[in-house]
């Protein structure tokens, strides 16, 4: 007959519950993908790109300034020279010709014109003759505009305008995608952590129960197949704690390739929680995410980037009028101070037109391609709403359904728990099956790993809506990175 300090021993090995110093959370991993992931470093690297290309936009819209020296301008060489008569007549040529200019130029975003300041000097040296001359303006302000046509300032405003904010949201959507797959990996650890705790204990249990097999066969209490069944129970539990040993291995691996360095502490993983129930609103869900999803705002752009093209078409293929206008200050002399004392003033201006008289529908064609592709871009956008718009549909759908699931799984896990206990308890005292005990524990370790699988399905719901919507349903508050 069995002690019962035996039985006492197997009982608390047989009912301890699966436990353990917890060191690493969820909170930790998705701070270090925030911080030291390879993901986020690109992702701020593009972020990075686009904040370049909208600073090098705004700097085109200030003054820009500009100087230009040809100094010297040498030549010696022999030229050939028209004659009165008509003949030609080779005569040496021995110059100097230098030249020096600075603009300052303003475009004026309204109209896509550009208005200027300059000023230069040049001076010309004939060392054959031992003649020099100088040209000059001290001054002259003017303004270039293309009357008819399309104002390039105007949609390239609007275009980094739109590249920029697609930037900044593309930013929380790429760190919210880094948080999804961190999430999974999280998960593949902790179930494969679960899976070697469980493997462990019903090695361990399954061993002691070979022992207490052995010991009623041999009383003749049990049948012989009987204790072959603990027996094959005790090999299954050593050859499963094996394969769940190596799924661990293999699933920190996993999850140390989403960093730049080494993360040596992930073990001990703790079960994530949910608070309190995370109240999701579908109709601001959907809101949100036409409002501030990169690939709705990417798709504006590539309409804009479609309406510009066909803009410039329609000028370009159309009539032309260019206006330039300028007033200042100019002489020529031989005299380099004449020109700044004694100055005429100057005035220039020049409209030129230009027009297609037959081009056999050629503006017509390009036009109609200009037009089918704002038509594509505009349906294409029309098509990402439509399922972005059933995507959040699904995943609020998800997240409430989840939450009520996991409810109902923690009740089912504590009942799992406690009838192995009790089943664990009635087989050591002799009066349940070893097919009911073996049944009991498979249905404990299955609703534990079903527990986890629907927690794992809940955060991914859950961290991709947050991805969609750029919006924390928690905190209720916008994400902001």
């Amino acid at each position: 007959m069995i002690k019962r300090p035996i039985f006492y021993i197997l009982f608390c090995i047989l009912t301890t519950t699966l436990s353990g110093q917890n060191s690493f959370t969820l909170e930790t991993l998705l701070a270090d993908v925030k911080a030291k992931s390879l993901q986020n470093l690109v992702s701020t690297s593009a972020w990075k790109m686009a904040e370049a290309d909208m600073d090098f936009f705004k700097a085109s819209l200030k003054p820009q300034i500009s100087g230009r020296m040809t100094l010297p301008n040498f030549l010696r060489t022999s030229n050939a020279v028209t004659q009165p008569n008509g003949s030609t007549a080779f005569q040496p040529v021995f110059q100097n010709n230098a030249s020096f200019s600075l603009l300052v130029e303003q475009a004026f975003l309204p109209t896509g014109g550009t208005f200027f300041v300059q000023t230069d000097i040049q001076r010309f040296d004939d060392f054959s003759s031992k003649y020099k001359v100088f040209n000059g303006v001290p001054i002259r302000l003017g303004y270039t505009q293309s009357l008819i046509g399309y104002n390039p300032l105007k949609w390239n405003k609007i275009i980094a305008e739109k590249r920029w904010k697609t930037a900044q949201y593309q930013y929380s959507f790429d760190l919210e995608s880094s948080f999804l797959n961190a999430i999974t990996r999280y998960f593949d650890v902790l179930i494969a952590e679960t899976n070697v705790t469980i493997a462990t204990k019903n090695k361990e249990a399954n061993e002691k129960l070979l022992l207490i097999a052995d010991e009623r066969l041999a009383l003749g209490k049990i049948s012989r197949d009987e204790k072959l069944q603990m027996e094959t129970e005790y090999k299954n539990a050593l050859m499963l704690e094996s394969q769940a040993g190596l799924q661990l291995e293999r699933s920190k691996l996993e999850i140390g390739n989403l960093f730049s360095e080494n993360i040596n502490n992930i073990q001990n993983l703790a079960v994530p929680t949910i608070d309190e129930k995370v109240i999701v609103d579908e109709t601001k869900s959907i809101a949100l995410t036409l409002s501030n999803a990169p690939a709705l705002l990417e798709a504006e752009r590539v309409i804009s980037e479609a309406e510009m093209e066909k803009a410039r078409r329609q000028a370009e293929w159309g009539i032309q009028i260019n206006v330039f206008a300028a007033i200042g200050l100019a002489r020529g002399s031989e005299i380099a101070s004449d020109i700044y004392t004694n100055p005429f003033n100057e005035q220039q201006l020049n409209v030129s037109l230009s027009m297609p008289l037959v081009d056999w529908g050629r503006r017509k064609s390009t036009i109609k391609t200009a037009d089918e592709r704002i038509f594509q871009a505009k349906t294409q956008a029309i098509q990402q709403k439509q399922q972005l718009t059933n995507l959040v549909r699904q995943r609020v759908f998800q997240i409430n359904e989840l939450q009520s699931r996991l409810a109902i799984q923690k009740d089912i896990l504590s009942i799992s728990e406690e009838r192995y206990n009790i089943s664990a308890e009635r087989y050591i005292a002799g009066v349940l099956p070893i097919t009911d005990l073996i049944l009991s524990q498979r249905n404990k370790d299955q609703t534990r790993r079903e527990y986890l699988l629907s927690l794992h399905d809940f955060f991914v719901a859950y961290y991709d809506l947050r991805r969609l919507t750029g919006y924390d349903f928690i905190t209720q508050k916008p994400i902001n990175y």
